[in-house]
């Protein structure tokens, strides 16, 4: 179990029972980081945000070990208990840039990030528009209505399947019931 420093009681277990299961412990951007193989390993988080029913903030440092052509799930979110469809939170595309698929349209930009790099990423929404920030930067934004989703967060791979496994450390991750802006 990783324990959810928050109070709110939100912990993240590792998936299949404990069988696959990211590293703690190590060097983070502040602390200690939880390091994923980019093979077999994720955790998951019991519904914590309905993103269509919610204001909310996601924020996370990470550093990625390699970006080696292939898409990278950071957090993804299973569909509502009634379909199977997902929500892409914050991912990383074939090319290295950071982006979001909520709203079923792509928020990207800001160029393609490098590995061996801590970057800061937050996703907001405010109840209208969608902000994507790297760094603290907008880099992103977009005015969507976002479908609710009360299912299971995923953080390190897609929702579904054996595919988009993150490679690498991520350290700091925050879920609010809250839109942040840059300041």
């Amino acid at each position: 179990v990783f324990a959810d420093s928050s109070g709110e009681g939100n912990h993240a277990v590792c998936a299949a029972g404990g069988d696959v299961c990211p590293t703690g412990g190590e060097n983070g951007r502040f602390g200690n980081a939880i390091q994923f193989d980019g093979t077999d390993d994720y955790l998951e988080i019991d519904p914590v945000i309905d993103t269509g029913a919610t204001n909310f903030t996601i924020a996370t440092w990470l550093n990625a070990d390699g970006l080696t052509g292939n898409f990278q799930r950071l957090l993804h979110q299973q569909g509502d208990s009634s379909s199977n469809i997902g929500r892409v939170w914050l991912a990383i595309t074939d090319g290295g840039e950071l982006y979001s698929w909520l709203g079923n349209s792509y928020l990207g930009g800001g160029g393609a990030i490098e590995a061996d790099r801590w970057y800061h990423a937050a996703i907001t929404y405010d109840g209208t528009t969608l902000s994507l920030y790297i760094d603290g930067v907008l880099v992103s934004s977009d005015e969507r209505a976002l479908e609710e989703s009360d299912g299971q967060l995923i953080v390190g791979r897609q929702k579904d399947g054996d595919y988009y496994y993150f490679n690498g450390r991520m350290d700091e991750l925050v879920l609010m019931n809250e839109a942040l802006d840059e300041e």
